[in-house]
């Protein structure tokens, strides 16, 4: 399925309204959005992804930073 201007739209206010939150509610309401647009997504497995990645993320800065300080 494509993403049709309803959706962009719809992505850009999400973004628009948590422009000043932490990213945690951003997370929740996108969760919130791909629900509505999809009754098998799986907040759950979203989150577990989101998590994966962003510890692999936190290793190579964490990695860099300490190449940084020798």
């Amino acid at each position: 399925m494509a993403l049709s201007k309803k959706h962009f739209e719809s992505i850009v206010k999400i973004l628009a309204d948590n422009k000043y939150k932490e990213h945690t509610e951003l997370l929740n309401d996108f969760c919130i959005f791909f629900k509505s647009e999809n009754s098998n997504f799986s907040n759950e497995k979203f989150l577990d992804k989101y998590n994966k990645l962003t510890a692999l993320i936190d290793v190579k800065r964490i990695e860099e930073a300490m190449k940084g300080g020798k």
